[in-house]
C-alpha cells in the first residue's frame, strides 16, 4: 500500500493554504521593499560623500 493512502483527507483544508500563501507573499513584498530602501539609503550617503567635495568626506566615505 502507498504511503499517500494513509494521509487524511482533511489534514488541510484549502482555505488555510490559501491563507498561509498570502501571508507569505505579504512577508516576501515587506522584505522587497526593506531591501529597496536600504539601497537607496545607501546610494544617497554615498552621493553626499562626493558631493561634500573636499576633506573627510571624500576620502572616508562608507
Amino acid at each position: 500500500m502507498p504511503v499517500t493512502s494513509l494521509r487524511k483527507p482533511s489534514a488541510r483544508p484549502p482555505e488555510v493554504a490559501k491563507i498561509k500563501i498570502k501571508i507569505k507573499i505579504k512577508i516576501k513584498i515587506k522584505i522587497k521593499i526593506k531591501i529597496k530602501i536600504k539601497i537607496k539609503i545607501k546610494i544617497k550617503i554615498k552621493s553626499r560623500g562626493l558631493v561634500w567635495g573636499s576633506g573627510y568626506f571624500t576620502l572616508h566615505a562608507p
